[in-house]
């Protein structure tokens, strides 16, 4: 079932993109704000009318809101490489390739006007740095000098035995190229090449700040204001006894991807 099929109700009114459907999302881009809903219902079947539009499930969730005393809380969620195992490619002796995922916020709500208008601001961050271990191969320190290994004794050519190579002629614009490659770091595969292992960011490093600001005003015992700003909103389609009740911000920032060579001193391969 594709993901635009699902309908995403937040204070009863339609959350989704209005153009592709795609589902709201909070900080981390993969769901919702952690700390801004005080209830959230999944219906996945036989729901009535009042839920149609898709022909998925509908999560509808509700807002928290504030009282007439002040209240409010903290969260932070943080994973590391720590406790992770290498896999087969990482350097037997090299760190774990950097992970680092932060999420955090913090929310509070209280009254603007005595048993009348009250408020409820919700701030959620998230950061993200992934890496993996990446495997190429380049010329070796030999090669780089125009010595290779002959064809006949490969295993004569050798740091120790630079003897039993073959003297190649290296064209003078040649080595300027040569010097793009890094230095090996990894298994000599005994034909003038060798392994170099670094770590490469899979994912651009990750900024995203998702804020929420909720008012709710009540005018006496059977009124009272309850929507959600979303598109529908900013076109003006809505009933006009509807007032703005909540305010959703969010904003991302991607730093490029970056590769970062795996400490030169561990000149070992893979396990």
């Amino acid at each position: 079932m594709r993901p635009s099929w699902t309908d995403v109700r937040i204070d009863g009114m339609d959350a989704n993109d209005p153009v592709f459907g795609y589902s709201p999302a909070g900080a981390s881009g993969l769901f919702l704000g952690l700390d801004e809903f005080t209830e959230v219902r999944v219906l996945t079947q036989t729901f009535d009318a009042a839920y149609g539009r898709n022909g998925g499930g509908v999560i509808d969730a509700v807002t928290k809101s504030g009282a007439n005393h002040f209240h409010g809380s903290l969260f932070e969620l943080y994973r590391d490489a720590a406790l992770d195992s290498k896999n087969y490619f990482d350097l037997t002796n090299a760190p774990i390739p950097p992970f680092v995922r932060n999420q955090f916020g913090a929310g509070v709500g209280g009254p603007l006007a005595h048993d009348r208008t009250f408020f409820y601001a919700d701030y959620e961050g998230f950061r993200e740095v992934e890496a993996s271990t990446a495997i190429a191969t380049v010329p070796d320190a030999l090669a780089h000098q125009g010595l290779l290994p002959s064809a006949t004794n490969p295993g004569s050519c050798s740091n120790a035995t630079p003897n039993g190579c073959v003297v190649i002629a290296i064209d003078p614009r040649v080595p300027q190229f040569l010097a793009l490659f890094p230095p090996s770091n990894g298994v000599d595969n005994g034909d003038g090449t060798a392994g170099v292992a670094w770590y490469f960011l899979l994912k651009p490093a990750r900024v995203r700040e998702h804020l929420e600001i909720c008012v709710d005003s009540s005018q006496g015992p059977h009124q009272q204001f309850s929507a959600v700003d979303h598109e529908r909103q900013r076109r003006g389609r809505i009933h006009p006894s509807v007032q703005l009740r909540c305010v959703f911000v969010g904003v991302t920032e991607e730093h490029p991807s970056r590769f970062l060579l795996a400490p030169p001193d561990d000149q070992v391969g893979r396990p």
